[in-house]
């Protein structure tokens, strides 16, 4: 009882544990993206104001050089109406007028000044020969500012609108020049209610301070730059809904996988318990899948499958069940079943026809099984069978374990046992190892028999498989030949092949094997 508490107590505490790591995965997901997608706003806000601002720019040093060129008469009156023809065509000014000594004379729109006066301006810089006067109050309108941009005799009044585009809240900007050689930094305009540290504009990158996020650009063609900048708590109050509701789908989700994880774990250990129990009431059994000459046809062997079904009567794959024994640390009881299993059903067979062999799967626990090999002679000597006719198939996964691999390979062959690598081209084997591991027959698997006449990139390695087994002087088994077009290449390509498929035979009980070989044995005779 006490144990079925602490069962259920882990249980919950699993689940909780997954909701919540599933929860905390989905929020950062969701923090992640909507941070990303914060940045990249920002980053578009940046592009645009700087293509806006390089247009202003263009518009400015445009009517500055041409009304430095103007042909008439200084602020005569066909001076003045030059500049009201450039002011018409410019989208971005206000008005075009004249100066000379720092000196206000006349303009398109103000006309002629009686007396010329200076300009009066919040701020004066310089920037590349042109002199910007920033907040400089208009003649023409009252109580109004402008940027004022000066080159020569002519000045362009700046409209306070070109950048009201740009007034997206919650995002700020302040629009600066930046002197690269010298980086020293002076404000342009802004639209923020607070003093943005410019200094962040030579870092280049985007930033997170003081509950703040930033980012700086600076313009390919003008000395021009801006630092857009975004509440953190601006960019995360429009999402809570959105974040929880990922924090509780990732719990969900969360929670409904460790669910299936829990029922699988469950399964497989009822597999495992259901397995042991099988196997102390023999109720497992083995198929034999014949393995047939190529060249001639004939029948020269099988293998032996072992099949177990769970104790629902449904069948289950040997794979699973096979690799659930390994994880469990009882393959060995598997092996030895199939071992005794075939001394007995085919024993007499292999006796009376020693042409004929049957092999048999093993794994990498039974290698490093010290046991093995004399469990391994005790049942075959029982039965009065040679080694010759039980070969031993090793995956080459199995076969890991460099010198233990080659110890026990050499010890199975000086018995008389014939030595395959199984699922061949699954693995890593290379030529050397190969050569070290002094194996009997290559079995190729049969992913890659599939491939023959495709064009699968994977088709090439059935060729290249025979090859090394040619240099090597190895025999070979292709496994899950089912089409006679596969045969047809496999015949034409190489000779003295063994073949194992549905197209010459599927797996059959023991019974039916016998007849099988029989017949076989009177057309030899």
């Amino acid at each position: 009882m006490e144990r079925a508490r602490r069962d259920v107590y882990k249980r919950v505490c699993l689940l909780v544990a997954a909701g919540a790591i599933g929860g905390g995965l989905a929020l950062f997901a969701s923090l992640y993206s909507i941070l990303a997608s914060a940045q990249n706003e920002l980053t578009s806000f940046a592009s645009e104001f700087l293509q806006q601002d390089d247009k202003v720019a263009r518009d400015i040093a445009e009517t500055l050089d041409a009304g430095n060129h103007s042909p008439h008469p200084f602020c005569s009156e066909p001076d003045m109406e030059f500049m009201r023809e450039l002011l018409f065509k410019s989208p971005y000014l206000k008005d075009v007028g004249r100066v000379r000594d720092g000196l206000f004379f006349c303009s398109a729109v103000a006309g002629k000044l009686t007396t010329p006066t200076p300009f009066i301006s919040e701020k004066l810089i310089k920037v590349d020969g042109k002199l910007v006067y920033f907040g400089a109050h208009l003649r023409v309108a009252k109580g109004h500012t402008a940027e004022i941009v000066s080159q020569g005799t002519t000045d362009a009044v700046v409209s306070p609108s070109v950048f009201s585009d740009f007034n997206r809240p919650p995002m700020a900007y302040t629009g600066a020049i930046l002197d690269r050689n010298t980086r020293q930094i002076q404000q342009m305009y802004t639209n923020s209610s607070v003093e943005m540290p410019l200094h962040y504009l030579l870092a280049d990158k985007i930033m997170r301070k003081d509950g703040v996020l930033y980012y700086p650009q600076c313009s390919k063609t003008q000395p021009d730059c801006v630092l857009v900048a975004m509440p953190m708590d601006k960019i995360w109050s429009p999402h809570y809904s959105s974040m929880a509701g990922a924090f509780a789908g990732g719990s969900l989700l969360g929670i409904m996988l460790s669910g299936v994880i829990m029922v699988m774990n469950r399964r497989r250990r009822s597999l495992g318990n259901q397995l042991r129990r099988a196997l102390r009431k023999k109720a497992l059994w083995v198929l034999y899948q014949p393995v047939v000459d190529l060249d001639s046809g004939s029948l020269v062997g099988c293998e032996a499958l072992v099949r177990w079904n769970d104790e629902n009567d449904t069948p289950v794959r040997p794979d699973i069940f096979v690799g659930i024994a390994e994880e469990l640390g009882f393959v060995g009881e598997i092996t030895r079943f199939v071992v005794e299993r075939v001394a007995s059903e085919i024993g007499d067979l292999l006796r009376a026809n020693p042409w004929f062999r049957v092999s048999v799967n093993l794994s990498a626990m039974d290698l490093a099984d010290e046991n093995f090999i004399p469990m391994l002679d005790g049942i075959l000597k029982a039965k009065g069978v040679a080694a010759a006719s039980v070969g031993l198939e090793l995956t080459e996964r199995s076969t890991a374990d460099r010198d233990r691999t080659v110890k026990v390979i050499r010890e199975l062959k000086d018995r008389g046992h014939v030595v395959y690598i199984d699922d061949f081209g699954t693995g890593y084997s290379s030529l050397a190892y190969l050569s070290e591991l002094s194996v009997d027959v290559l079995k190729i698997d049969q992913a890659f028999t599939k491939t023959i006449g495709t064009d699968s990139v994977t088709a090439a390695i059935v060729p290249q498989i025979l090859e090394m087994a040619k240099a090597l002087m190895l025999k070979v088994v292709v496994e899950g030949v089912e089409e006679q077009a596969q045969a047809d290449y496999l015949e034409e390509r190489s000779s003295g092949l063994q073949v194992q498929g549905w197209l010459f035979g599927r797996p059959v009980p023991s019974g039916e094997l016998r007849t099988r070989v029989k017949n076989e044995a009177k057309l030899v005779g």
